[in-house]
């Protein structure tokens, strides 16, 4: 697609910036700042306007040109190419303008970096003290460490002893700085690991060595630097996620150390929101307990609109837990009101899941059947093997028990191809397993047949419920 990323970035304006750009796109004498005000008076939710309006440009930029009888093609390309690169740049300068307006603390950063090799320093270290000023009220330890660091080598340079008395404190506040940042990056890291470790057994090896290596446990065991310590605690909850008195317990710790801590609102929010969405994953989990995620589901909506936080699967899985319970009224709503932070043309498989998990629900088998099938293909894991149950369930409820011995065959061989997976997994074969025995063909699951029933998710124990009525 031409223009990719042009399309991205108008369709990332808000009101306010659209409205600022075509207001000095109108006071502008440029021919390509006139074109993008009539580019920008688009609606461009659909990539064919998108492409259909770069068309419009590209024949008003070439035929604007003196001494044009025909077009030529590829002079018409290069002229589109350019504006699209002018247009790129002037949303891109927008919103480098915008945000340093808002940002005080990049602001003086930058103007920090633009002086440092100013011939007097004065400037020089008037920006960095405020850089540090503003990344001590919002507890910015990478940009503490780099203020420090600034203010360090432009005085250590003059020699004179008021500033080399100040040299020595800076250093002195810039170890503890970047030990406090190495144990947050430390941390961020484990907290990525076991995040991985949750859905690809092949990345509990890694997490093994790294608990090893950086002698994880002794850190956590000595306390630390606290904010820290929360990052490990939600990194252990996930390896216990099987266990849930560990699970609870250590879920505990952390709300309480969260209430101790002296953190910024946006910070303890950010906390709050990675607790609250774990203890949802949690939850889901166990399918007895779908009241209790619908209550973390609604928390969880709010923390992450607050914090304008683009989070697509929390708002996916709390859909989900509404879709089990029926309550389409409220998805369309909270669609309606939510979806421009929360669905995008990367994640819209996921919510295509939840409409075709809708019109089965309502018995609406050929168009569920048409829809489960392409999601079958879904570039996700959960939402590829999901459909392929589901898409089971509607062939037998329209009497196909042949074909569902096909596809049961089928998501036999896509489980194989996945043995790396954790999350919902176990709960997938043991439903599959079920479904064989639903059609009389119990031999097909025999190599990947549970030995105990597992804890299922709240969707899977729909379907187990589903084929105790139809054994009856």
């Amino acid at each position: 697609m031409k223009g990719k990323k042009l399309h991205s970035l108008v369709r990332s304006m808000s009101k306010p910036e659209r409205h600022q750009m075509l207001n000095f796109c109108k006071r502008s004498g440029d021919k390509r700042h006139k074109a993008l005000y009539e580019f920008l008076k688009g609606n461009y939710a659909e990539k064919n306007q998108f492409t259909q309006a770069l068309d419009r440009v590209a024949d008003f930029l070439f035929m604007s040109k003196d001494n044009v009888k025909q077009i030529d093609e590829v002079e018409r390309d290069k002229n589109l190419r350019r504006f699209i690169d002018f247009a790129v740049k002037e949303i891109e300068n927008l919103k480098m303008t915008n945000l340093l307006k808002e940002d005080q603390l990049m602001r003086n950063y930058l103007m920090a970096n633009i002086y440092s090799n100013s011939p007097s320093t004065e400037l020089f270290l008037d920006y960095t003290k405020r850089t540090q000023s503003e990344a001590k009220k919002s507890k910015d330890l990478y940009f503490q460490s780099k203020a420090l660091e600034m203010e360090i080598q432009a005085k250590y340079l003059s020699q004179t002893d008021k500033n080399l008395d100040r040299v020595s404190e800076a250093v002195s506040d810039r170890i503890q700085v970047v030990n406090d940042l190495y144990h947050k990056s430390l941390s961020n890291s484990f907290n990525v690991l076991s995040n991985c470790a949750l859905d690809d057994r092949s990345a509990m090896y890694d997490l093994a060595n790294f608990i090893e290596e950086y002698k994880i446990d002794q850190i956590i065991s000595l306390g630390g630097q606290r904010a820290s310590i929360i990052e490990y605690k939600i990194a252990e909850m996930r390896m216990v996620f099987e266990q849930p008195d560990q699970f609870r317990r250590l879920n505990t710790e952390a709300e309480i150390l969260l209430k101790e801590l002296d953190l910024i609102p946006k910070n303890r929010l950010s906390f709050e929101r990675r607790l609250t969405y774990l203890q949802g994953l949690f939850v889901f989990n166990q399918g007895e307990f779908l009241e209790e995620y619908l209550e973390i589901g609604e928390k969880l909506l709010k923390l992450n609109v607050e914090l304008n936080y683009p989070d697509s699967f929390a708002f996916f899985f709390y859909l989900f837990g509404l879709a089990v319970t029926q309550n389409w009224q409220k998805i369309e709503e909270l669609k309606e009101e939510n979806g421009e932070l929360f669905i995008r043309e990367e994640t819209d498989y996921m919510f295509e899941f939840l409409e075709a998990y809708e019109v089965l629900d309502k018995e609406d088998i050929s168009s569920a059947i048409k829809k489960l099938n392409l999601l079958s293909y879904a570039p996700n894991y959960y939402i590829a093997s999901w459909s392929r149950l589901l898409e089971i369930k509607a062939h037998y409820l329209r009497g196909n028990d042949k074909f569902c011995k096909n596809l049961i065959q089928r998501m036999v061989r896509f489980e194989a191809k996945n043995p790396k997976r954790v999350f919902s997994k176990a709960s997938n074969l043991f439903i599959l397993s079920e479904l064989a025995k639903l059609i009389g063909h119990p031999e097909l699951v025999k190599t990947i047949k549970p030995k105990t029933r597992p804890m299922l998710t709240f969707m899977h124990q729909r379907l187990e419920d589903w084929i105790k009525t139809e054994k009856k």
